[in-house]
């Protein structure tokens, strides 16, 4: 059991700093991230104030700063806690098929989350 000594507050803002530090870096003002990334000015200099964001908007601004692996990675390294997390993991993975599919007006997309394929179905075929 691990203890967390920070509040979720603490941890929303050491992470809208360490953005606000690549936006910089990247050189790029809160209004051109705004309209780079269709983020409004305003979300984006609340987030880097109070820490406050969407995850839909963060994940625009990690693409418009081409850091979206950034995103990608979260929840990819959890440590299990026991070998019943284990087991239970294998058993959830077994049963969704082992596939993420995308609803759009023709089809369905999607990727297998073993290899990585792209899978499709046109409903028109």
């Amino acid at each position: 059991m691990s203890f967390v000594w920070e509040t979720p507050e603490e941890i929303n803002m050491a992470l809208a700093k360490r953005f606000s530090l690549i936006r910089k870096r990247r050189k790029l003002s809160q209004v051109e991230l705004s309209q780079k990334s269709n983020v409004s000015y305003g979300s984006i200099k609340r987030f880097e104030t109070s820490g406050q964001i969407s995850l839909i908007s963060l994940t625009k601004l990690c693409v418009a700063l081409d850091c979206a692996d950034e995103i990608r990675k979260l929840f990819t390294d959890v440590e299990y806690r026991s070998i019943d997390e284990v087991l239970r993991e294998q058993k959830l993975s077994k049963t969704m098929n082992n596939v993420v599919l995308e609803s759009s007006s023709g089809g369905h997309t999607g990727r297998c989350y073993r290899c990585g394929a792209e899978l499709s179905h046109n409903q028109n075929e």
